[in-house]
Formats: C-alpha cells, sequence, structure tokens
C-alpha cells in the first residue's frame, strides 16, 4: 500500500485523516471506526464502516479509468478516451487518481501536476453517487497529500470547480 492509497478521508465532521500504514495497522482499523480516534467525533450514519481513499492510477485500472472517464461530456469517443489514458501514462506530470469507496470505484480526477498547483483536467462520478459530495472529497484529498497548494480548473473543468472553490477554502487541507 502506497503513502497515498494508506491515507484515509474520512465522513466526520472533523478533518482528521490516518496519514499512515502503521498508524492504520496500529489502530486495527479495517474500516471507518463509528468515531474519530483523534476528536471523538461521531460519523454520519450514512458513512459508518466505509473506506474512503484515492488511488493512483495504474495500468491494472484502465478499464476503470475508462469508464469513469467516460462519464465526462467531451470523453465520449473511444479514440479520444484511449489518448486521454495514454497522456496520462506517458506524459510524468499527468496524473490520473481514482476514487474508491469501499472496494468501488465511484470517481475519478485527473492533473495537469506543475509547480504544486494541480490545474484539474478531468473529474467526474459515477452518476449514482453525485451530489454526495465525493468530488469535493477528492479535491480535499489531493491537497491533503501535501504535493499541492494551489487547485487550478482547465477550461472544460472550470464550470464544476468553481462551484467546489468555496468547499476546500472551509478546510484546513494544506
Amino acid at each position: 500500500m502506497s503513502p497515498l492509497e494508506a491515507k484515509i478521508f474520512s465522513k466526520y465532521r472533523c478533518t482528521h485523516t490516518y496519514s499512515n500504514k502503521s498508524q492504520l495497522l496500529e489502530m486495527n482499523l479495517r474500516v471507518l471506526p463509528k468515531s474519530c480516534r483523534i476528536c471523538k467525533d461521531v460519523v454520519p450514519k450514512e458513512n459508518e464502516g466505509m473506506l474512503f481513499m484515492l488511488v493512483r492510477y495504474k495500468k491494472s485500472l484502465e478499464k476503470i479509468a475508462m469508464g469513469l472517464l467516460s462519464f465526462m461530456p467531451q470523453e465520449k469517443d473511444v479514440k479520444r478516451l484511449m489518448e486521454t489514458i495514454q497522456t496520462y501514462e506517458q506524459e510524468d506530470n499527468w496524473q490520473l487518481y481514482l476514487w474508491k469507496k469501499d472496494e468501488e470505484y465511484v470517481g475519478i480526477v485527473g492533473i495537469l501536476a506543475q509547480d504544486h498547483v494541480a490545474t484539474i483536467q478531468h473529474i467526474t462520478v459515477v452518476p449514482s453517487y453525485r451530489g454526495e459530495g465525493c468530488a469535493i472529497d477528492m479535491l480535499k484529498q489531493l491537497l491533503k497529500t501535501g504535493q499541492f497548494t494551489e487547485i487550478k480548473a482547465n477550461d472544460e473543468t472550470a464550470p464544476f470547480i468553481q462551484k467546489c472553490l468555496p468547499n476546500l477554502e472551509d478546510c484546513d487541507c494544506r
């Protein structure tokens, strides 16, 4: 498990995370506890026992990533999808992350990383999970990795990212 995969973004009202594998093992966490072990904040009932994590794209997740990217309006064409995936595989500063809820991949975010700034190229969530804050959670988790100090949008993602930015400013992710 990579350090990024070991991070769990909990659905507590607080913003604490369990940030490394040894901390998770030490607490014997297989699922999200009913309350935060740091401040004892209680997890809302609908999120009890769920694991949330950002997983870096790898070739074995190609079909899942393509399926998730196909929810983006500009990525409906298979040829365009293949080119997009190829860009994320070949360009070092293009990074793709999948959002995993329990054992299911429910979202994806693709970024262009430059000088600690993540420019969002792609972001989408499975339709049945829309409206639950998954996209905002993905962006918060990106900031919590410590790799990025700022999140920006490209022309295609700007309308959506502009709606998310006020929620990101309220969190202590950085």
